[in-house]
């Protein structure tokens, strides 16, 4: 990987870094708070109910 390539790894941690002060999941776990987002609940979601939807997988 070149140093060009970089560019969605450094809007990652750029984000990362901008929203530190959101992620404080810890203290979130602490407070005994849900830790999660819609869209991985979702894909969650349907690759189980694909998973289960195959013949004799049950």
């Amino acid at each position: 990987m070149g140093l060009t390539k970089r560019e969605n790894i450094d809007k990652c941690a750029d984000y990362l870094l901008k929203n530190k002060v959101r992620l404080q999941y810890g203290e979130e776990l602490k407070s005994f708070y849900p830790i999660a987002s819609g869209v991985i609940e979702g894909a969650c979601r349907h690759l189980i109910n694909d998973r289960l939807d195959i013949t004799g997988v049950r």
